[in-house]
């Protein structure tokens, strides 16, 4: 239901994987999010759905994808609680006292160690890493930024047939991409 409301623009991060998002930072109702790489606003979406009465502030430098964010906050009624900002997120965040920051763009690394002068002690940055390349740079900056709890993670999720035996499905949605999470230390 939550993706046949929203409209699909650049590459989304799928429901299996904000799921995972929710359950390894431990974010609540009422904490404050920092998603940078709105994309098409499916993160922010979900997370904002999940956190109301909390906030989310969505980051997107692309204006191709600017109204296409601004309608999926609409059609989720979510204008109370998901901000977009047209700014980029590896020159700075103006959001303080975060609990936690999504980065899912191509300059992560350059933006961690915003994220981690955002953050809350104790907070949570997630990365989102198509390719093993982007994933190493990620954790080199998380190293030198020195954050703690450093866990690269991949999310695969396979459906099984149940019909006249018990089986793996042939195909499915494997690979999405890495995700990293990592917590803010004093």
């Amino acid at each position: 239901m939550f993706r046949k409301k929203l409209k699909r623009g650049p590459q989304v991060i799928l429901p299996k994987d904000a799921a995972l998002i929710l359950a390894y930072s431990g974010i609540a109702p009422g904490s404050k999010v920092v998603d940078a790489g709105a994309g098409s606003g499916f993160l922010a979406t979900f997370l904002g759905t999940y956190l109301r009465p909390g906030k989310v502030y969505t980051y997107e430098t692309d204006e191709r994808f600017l109204q296409i964010v601004k309608d999926n906050i609409v059609a989720c009624g979510l204008e109370d609680v998901v901000t977009l900002k047209h700014a980029d997120v590896t020159k700075g965040i103006k959001e303080k006292d975060v609990d936690l920051v999504t980065l899912d763009l191509r300059d992560a690394k350059k933006a961690l160690k915003h994220a981690k002068t955002a953050l809350v002690d104790g907070g949570m940055v997630v990365t989102y890493s198509p390719t093993i390349e982007h994933l190493m740079g990620v954790l080199k900056e998380l190293k030198k930024l020195n954050f703690s709890e450093i866990k690269p993670v991949e999310n695969i999720v396979r459906e099984w047939k149940t019909e006249l035996t018990t089986r793996p499905e042939t195909m499915g949605l494997m690979h999405t991409g890495f995700l990293t999470f990592a917590k803010k230390i004093k």
